[in-house]
């Protein structure tokens, strides 16, 4: 069930719609598909009113869980608070706890954090100039033809995005910030500066503000004109899931003569829905999730620094690895039997789909297949919406009687055949060993290696050799059933000779 825990354990092996196989020895949580403890990356968990902090944790042992749903909560949201990206913040005096919880496995940890009375000042750290082309770490804006590159600082602080702005002066350079870096653009020789300013609620209740001054020297050197516009084509409102998008650009020409490590567009953007990375001259745009993104390009123009906003709705599409499952690879007779639709790692809703069979052997509504009689069906779930969204999959179905003839058809008659092979080589054995009682040990012998070899038949279909079945402690016995039929035809077969052999005598 969805908790991943098993109650009473009929067979020992169970397959899963995710395909794997488990071994369950007793009932309990499901460890092989599940994680068994959540480890959190150490913090300082006494924290001042304003502090942040990036939470990181992991499952364990490491696995790529096909089942895992971690949860954060805080105990107190008057006191610390979490965000979507994981993000714990210091709210007020108090002292509250973060549960780490994994929702299919229950595994959970719980940290406790006190928030004191102490005064928060974050700490801004700025790195060197990406982008410079002097070891001084000096940039470069062209006094003649009123013409230069975009240069990037990095930072290193506690506080969010956010809680951060920039100053300076927009005769001197224009400049943006984004997640840890400013980008500017100098456009004058000389030095220039610009301030981040953190804002944040210090212990009193009041609102705080720190100022972080950086320095930068601009040295005169003759640079390309950025005479051209930025051009950007391909973008799309709306992309699926499936398609990867090309957004090509003037970049070449655009930035032409700038040394490697200057650059005059850069772009940002924070979603968890898509990827960008830089494709040559292009961009491409790699789809993750549904849902609503933004990215920002800024690149330079007529001695400024210009902003263009694309937004993007990613739509679901047809994912790459596509798969109807079943939790059994046959379908009994008047038994409904469930479909899956996954793709990606994703399970879908039957309801999403138009479901139907290709012959009167089985009906099908909602993923729910009621076999009518034996035979062989193909199954076809064609998305609603999705074009191209369409997987089949064949099954046999086949009464629960016919399922009992080929156990014991098949079952029963190698193992009463085995018997009596056993009972001859037993019965040797015995004779050598206790030839007064050598039909009693040897009828012994007999069967206890019967019902241990029937007990091992089953126990090697638990994935081992046979990838599609699973041991049953009934299809054991119809196997040791058959082991006693062949030891008393045997028997009978035994008596028959000797009682000839004596009369003959």
């Amino acid at each position: 069930n969805q908790s991943g825990w098993v109650g009473d354990t009929v067979s020992s092996v169970v397959k899963f719609f995710s395909g794997d196989k488990v071994n369950l020895k007793s009932a309990g949580k499901i460890n092989s598909l599940y994680p068994e403890e959540i480890s959190v990356k150490e913090f300082d968990t006494t924290l001042s009113v304003g502090e942040s902090v990036d939470l990181s944790y992991e499952l364990l042992p490491k696995n790529n869980y096909a089942l895992s749903d971690v949860s954060i909560t805080v105990s107190d949201e008057s006191v610390i608070a979490v965000d979507e990206f994981d993000r714990l913040k210091a709210l007020s005096v108090g002292s509250a706890s973060i549960t780490f919880k994994d929702k299919f496995s229950r595994v959970e940890k719980v940290i406790d954090v006190v928030v004191d009375d102490s005064v928060f000042i974050p700490a801004l750290t700025f790195t060197t100039v990406t982008g410079y082309s002097t070891e001084d770490n000096s940039v470069y804006y062209s006094t003649l033809n009123s013409s230069g590159a975009i240069y990037a600082v990095d930072f290193e602080t506690q506080l969010l995005n956010e809680n951060l702005s920039l100053d300076y002066n927009e005769n001197e350079l224009s400049a943006v910030l984004s997640n840890g870096t400013v980008y500017f653009y100098p456009k004058k020789v000389g030095q220039i500066s610009f301030n981040v300013i953190a804002t944040f609620d210090n212990v009193n209740g009041s609102n705080q503000t720190e100022s972080y001054n950086h320095i930068v020297n601009v040295l005169n050197k003759d640079m390309p004109a950025h005479l051209n516009d930025f051009i950007m084509s391909g973008q799309q409102p709306q992309i699926t899931t499936d398609k990867e998008v090309l957004l090509e650009t003037n970049l070449t020409s655009y930035a032409s003569g700038l040394e490697g490590a200057q650059k005059r567009m850069f772009y940002t953007y924070t979603s968890k829905v898509i990827g960008i990375e830089k494709n040559g001259d292009n961009f491409k745009l790699i789809p993750k999730k549904t849902g609503e993104a933004q990215i920002n390009f800024y690149y330079l123009h007529q001695n400024d620094l210009i902003k263009k906003t694309y937004d993007f709705t990613v739509l679901q599409g047809v994912p790459k690895t596509l798969t109807l499952l079943t939790p059994n690879e046959w379908a009994q007779v008047d038994i409904p039997l469930n479909f899956t639709v996954k793709g990606d790692n994703t399970f879908f809703s039957p309801n999403d789909f138009d479901w139907s069979v290709n012959n009167d052997v089985a009906t099908i509504e909602n993923g729910v297949l009621k076999a009518t009689k034996k035979g062989v069906v193909t199954v076809t779930a064609k998305h609603k919406t999705i074009e191209g969204f369409i997987v089949s999959k064949t099954i046999k179905t086949d009464h629960q009687y016919g399922t009992y003839i080929r156990k014991i058809i098949g079952h029963f008659a190698l193992f009463l055949v085995l018997a009596i092979f056993a009972c001859v080589v037993y019965y040797r054995l015995a004779e050598i060993v206790t030839p007064n009682k050598k039909l009693l040990f040897g009828l012994i012998f007999s069967l206890l290696a019967g019902l241990i070899t029937a007990g091992i038949a089953e126990l090697l279909q638990a994935g081992v050799f046979v990838a599609e079945r699973a041991p049953a402690i009934k299809d054991a016995l119809i196997n040791f059933v058959g082991f006693i039929a062949g030891t008393i035809l045997h028997l009978i077969s035994y008596f028959i000779y000797t009682t000839k052999k004596k009369v003959k005598n």
